[in-house]
């Protein structure tokens, strides 16, 4: 039995498994647990996750399952950027400095991976939203505006 060729085989069908995605991994973060593939943690070199399994000794090499004692919304929205391919703005249901934490702790920086929004997250935390085109668009006076001459016009002025 040629064992080098059987362990290279099982190691290549474990990576065929869920369609191409790879193992199933099992995140538990602050007791909220989140399932997630192999591809989709690999997706960010040099973040703590893709470490983990990339890395030798690293904890995902060997177990599929990992747990962190952190915020465990934070972690959700983390793996939804792995899942995505990019980070989002800021959640509105985490406070920024929560956020700044946890994109530190899990190291998601500029020069890893890329950060839509980071200047709401962390540059903005006085409140001063005047310049964000999002909510100079959703708080506009002209949004939803008929177009002139039309009825709709008369009633959307009352």
């Amino acid at each position: 039995t040629n064992w080098r060729y059987f362990f290279t085989e099982y190691a290549r069908g474990r990576r065929l498994c869920n369609g191409g995605a790879g193992r199933r991994i099992l995140v538990n973060c602050g007791g909220l647990v989140c399932v997630s593939y192999e591809t989709h943690l690999r997706r960010f070199p040099g973040t703590m996750l893709t470490d983990m399994l990339t890395r030798e000794g690293g904890q995902l090499t060997t177990k599929n399952y990992v747990f962190f004692d952190r915020h465990p919304f934070a972690c959700v929205e983390i793996l939804n950027a792995y899942r995505d391919g990019y980070v989002a703005h800021q959640p509105p249901h985490i406070t920024p400095e929560v956020w700044q934490n946890e994109l530190a702790y899990f190291r998601f920086d500029e020069s890893t991976v890329k950060i839509e929004g980071l200047d709401m997250a962390f540059g903005n935390l006085e409140g001063d939203n005047d310049e964000d085109p999002l909510v100079h668009e959703l708080f506009s006076e002209e949004k939803g505006k008929p177009q002139d001459g039309t009825l709709r016009l008369q009633f959307w002025k009352i």
